[in-house]
């Protein structure tokens, strides 16, 4: 290929598929194969979040291999697999979401508890409170990410004060205010994983395109 000669120098099919550049895709496709393998297997056994996880790293691995491979009958292959992996991802989406969804239906609480809880005597507590409000509302925006830290930071000083609460009935509202954020947090995790799954499963469409 860097000849001077233009007849004497190689194209770039096959300077690509000399033995000193040519690369052994056959490791690649067996971790693709065996992520897509761990799916199944994950979904067998009820494990959704793991079966969607490791169908989008086998598509992700597909993709990869098709954009190097000079084998054009295999990468038909692998492109039909794509096709038919994400409609299957889109499906496994679909019902984590309804699994999701029907977990995280928590007992509602109202500002009430907050006020029995006379937050206007702890500074940090108040504050604590307004972060899970914080948080409520960046998972109104579908800001998945800024909720969950939100979240995180509100219940961490709830957390620590429960731990030191002695009056009875303040400690139980603690709790249940603890309980309701600590679901919401965790629903807020789901929806967060779902949307960088999303991202991932379109960047993966337009790279298969």
């Amino acid at each position: 290929l860097l000849q001077r000669d233009p007849n004497r120098r190689i194209s770039f099919r096959d300077f690509f598929r000399h033995p000193f550049i040519f690369v052994d895709l056959s490791s690649q496709i067996a971790r693709a194969d065996d992520l897509f393998q761990r799916s199944i297997n994950a979904e067998q056994s009820g494990d959704l979040k793991k079966a969607l996880e490791y169908r989008v790293r086998a598509l992700d691995e597909y993709v990869a291999i098709i954009k190097v491979d000079e084998d054009h009958d295999r990468k038909r292959i692998l492109r039909a697999r794509v096709k038919e992996g994400l409609i299957a991802a889109e499906s496994l989406k679909k019902r984590l979401l309804t699994k999701n969804r029907n977990a995280g239906s928590a007992p509602t609480t109202t500002s009430s508890s907050a006020e029995n809880l006379n937050l206007n005597d702890n500074k940090e507590l108040s504050a604590a409170y307004q972060r899970c409000l914080n948080g409520n509302q960046f998972m109104n925006a579908s800001r998945f990410t800024q909720a969950c830290d939100e979240y995180q930071i509100g219940l961490t000083v709830m957390l620590r004060a429960a731990r030191t609460e002695t009056d009875p009935a303040k400690s139980k509202i603690l709790h249940n205010m603890i309980s309701f954020y600590l679901n919401k947090a965790e629903l807020c995790k789901n929806k967060n994983e779902a949307q960088q799954l999303d991202i991932d499963m379109e960047n993966i469409k337009e790279d298969s395109a």
